[in-house]
């Protein structure tokens, strides 16, 4: 046989021989694979915003908070006022209606029976005239229609005059107003005497209810004389006993009357406004003006409304004339009228210009006659109403008074050390600063009355001790000058560093938050510029806490983390992976020895397994000055067993927990170049079947 035949027939034997132990054998193999890369810098202890650096390329950190703040609209609710007049027909005047009626000598003889046509008779002769009576009564229509149809008072006057043009005295003369219509009586009246050539006149009330229409009746009901006795006398049968009659003074419950034009409402007040200051003068920022006005007259009437103390942009005082027109018979009408008040400057030293808080305003109305008769009652109205809505104001002027505002237990929370999660750290420097930005017109005060840093996760507080607590702080007030006004504020800054205080210790202890004590003072001198003060809507008083720290410390166990996503089955598809080790390989530029933790998180941020090992990352060298030279480059081992492998491959975030220790006691300056650069690689131990 072929030696090469029977050496494949031999080969096959063999192989298939070992099939079986083939198909059941496991090998382990090694593999490295790259896992995570991350850079770490300043930015894992403190957000790249407060990191300044300095002319040298090193590094401080700059942080700025607000304290307390109030400007004019936390101070100043809108100004609401509502200005009101309801006007009734009673206090309107229908003026005096005079109408008068004259008798002569001759027309009354002629009624005086034999003595009377001796009179008559006597005419232009001197005789003496002997007694007259049982004159007959004397009726005389008056006709008022031209005023008013009919009046029904409450009250009012009728005033009678008698003036006797006669040559003999008048005694006992009985007087009566009636109305024509029905003969209802409106008043009778006795006059006792009237001498020759005099005048007298009753003052008649005329009482509640009364009714007086347009057509009248005057009734003479009875008139003598004693006569002149032996006294001769010049006989006229052309002088004249007059008869003037005035009606005036009536409060109306009804009247169908010609309503004269006239004005009926004129009044000037003062209108103050409720307010914590004492102001002088106003700029409305935004705000209206409303007025309404509700009829039941029948006549149109005219108002008038004015701020004489009001002023848009220097113009003329602000002033309104508006109508309502006529209310329909038995009913009413309303209308109203709206104003923008933006921009408006006020006088608020009221009339007298010696007050505060104070405008003054003047309302007037009058009714325009329709030149007919309408008919009003005492029900009958026009209510006008002045709104101001919602008047806030742009800037104030006067005093704003002597105030202590007192801020107690507030809570500011600091997060420039949020990422130091663990260690110790030193600060060769620390520097705060309180800054007051004055922004208004009054001198102010600050003072710090407590502060307390407080670490939330290690329960430790530490209170500031320093000399200035409790001690007023002045800040003094604003200026503006220019037109339009530019604000100069006032900055006060009061330092504070760790050579006058204990601030370098209040920080160190790395707070979350910090809480407070503080008091504002507004015009801690009180009045001094006479009602000089001023402020704006936006503008107010602004309290900040600034602090820098150069970074240059001592550190022990400062501990600084970053997370990084991670998903081992990029590297254990198939879950091959018994176990291996994490190598960690870091360029190390900071100048601080170095431990590092890895914590596994799963996909619920839930810690699963922690990696730690004894390695050290070694600093980086530094040169005379100090300053690292380049970075130093170090690995850290982490042994992986089996028991690490179910959590790796649960692993969805890998966290380094990476702790500095300076390993000195001298203050290590941090620059802008500083970083630490890892990258973790996985030296794998496979289980292969085949």
């Amino acid at each position: 046989m072929n030696k090469n035949i029977l050496l494949l027939l031999v080969s096959t034997l063999l192989l298939y021989s070992c099939r079986k132990d083939l198909e059941t054998a496991n090998w382990e193999v090694e593999a490295l694979s790259p896992l995570v890369t991350t850079n770490m810098g300043i930015n894992n202890l403190v957000e790249d915003s407060i990191i300044n650096t300095n002319s040298d390329s090193s590094l401080s950190l700059v942080y700025k908070n607000h304290l307390y703040d109030f400007t004019l609209s936390d101070l100043v609710d809108p100004f609401n006022k509502s200005i009101g007049n309801t006007l009734t027909v009673d206090s309107l005047n229908l003026g005096t209606t005079n109408v008068s009626k004259s008798i002569s000598l001759g027309e009354l003889s002629k009624q005086a029976g034999l003595q009377g046509a001796l009179i008559i008779a006597s005419n232009g002769s001197s005789i003496a005239v002997g007694p007259v009576n049982g004159i007959p009564a004397l009726n005389f229509d008056i006709d008022a229609n031209n005023f008013f149809q009919t009046l029904t008072l409450q009250e009012g006057y009728m005033d009678v005059t008698f003036d006797n043009g006669y040559p003999v005295d008048i005694t006992n003369l009985v007087y009566s107003f009636t109305n024509k219509s029905n003969s209802s009586l409106i008043l009778r009246d006795t006059v006792p005497l009237i001498p020759a050539g005099t005048s007298t006149t009753r003052i008649n009330q005329l009482s509640s209810g009364t009714i007086i229409e347009g057509n009248l009746v005057v009734t003479i009901d009875q008139i003598e004389s004693p006569g002149t006795g032996s006294t001769k006398v010049l006989i006229d049968t052309t002088d004249l006993l007059d008869i003037d009659i005035s009606i005036r003074d009536l409060l109306l419950q009804e009247a169908t009357a010609i309503f004269p034009d006239q004005d009926f409402f004129d009044e000037t007040n003062d209108v103050p406004l409720e307010n914590d200051f004492e102001l002088t003068s106003m700029r409305v920022r935004s705000g209206k003006l409303k007025i309404s006005g509700l009829s039941t007259i029948e006549d149109t009437v005219r108002f008038h409304y004015e701020i004489p103390s009001a002023t848009l942009n220097g113009g003329p005082p602000f002033a309104i004339d508006r109508i309502v027109a006529p209310a329909p018979s038995g009913g009413s009408i309303s209308d109203s009228w709206e104003f923008d008040f933006s921009g408006w400057d006020f006088d608020l030293t009221g009339k007298d210009g010696t007050q505060h808080n104070t405008f003054y305003d003047r309302m007037s109305a009058s009714i325009d006659s329709t030149g007919s008769l309408v008919t009003l009652s005492s029900d009958d109205s026009i209510q006008l109403t002045i709104e101001m809505v919602d008047i806030i104001g742009e800037k104030g002027v006067g005093y704003l008074g002597q105030d202590t505002i007192v801020v107690t237990n507030e809570d500011l929370e600091v997060d420039i050390f949020n990422g130091i999660t663990n260690g110790l750290i030193d600060f060769e420097d620390v520097i705060v600063t309180f800054e007051a930005n004055n922004r208004i017109g009054a001198d102010m005060g600050l003072q710090i009355d407590k502060i307390t840093s407080i670490n939330s996760v290690y329960s430790n507080n530490v209170n500031l001790t320093w000399a200035g607590l409790g001690n007023p702080i002045p800040v003094n007030r604003a200026s503006e000058s220019g037109n339009p006004p530019i604000i100069s504020p006032t900055i006060k800054n009061e330092v504070i560093n760790a050579s006058n205080s204990n601030v370098d210790v209040l920080l160190e202890n790395t707070p979350n938050k910090l809480n407070y004590d503080l008091t504002v003072f507004t015009n801690p001198n009180g009045n001094v510029t006479n009602y000089g003060d001023f402020i704006y809507f936006d503008d107010g008083l602004d309290v900040s806490l600034n602090i820098e720290i150069p970074l240059s410390l001592i550190a022990t166990n400062l501990t600084l983390s970053d997370t990084s996503s991670f998903n081992f089955s990029n590297v254990d598809k198939n879950q091959q992976v018994t176990g291996g080790i994490l190598k960690l390989r870091g360029d190390n530029g900071f100048p601080f020895d170095a431990t590092v933790e890895l914590v596994l998180l799963d996909a619920d941020s839930t810690v699963l397994d922690t990696l730690a090992t004894s390695d050290i990352l070694a600093s980086a060298p530094l040169n005379g000055d100090l300053r690292v030279i380049e970075p130093q480059r170090s690995t850290l081992y982490y042994v992986i067993n089996s028991n690490n492998i179910g959590s790796l491959r649960n692993t969805r975030s890998l966290v380094f927990l990476v702790s500095f220790t300076t390993g000195n006691t001298q203050h290590v300056k941090i620059y802008s170049d500083y970083a630490l650069d890892l990258k973790l690689i996985g030296d794998f131990n496979y289980r292969v079947k085949k």
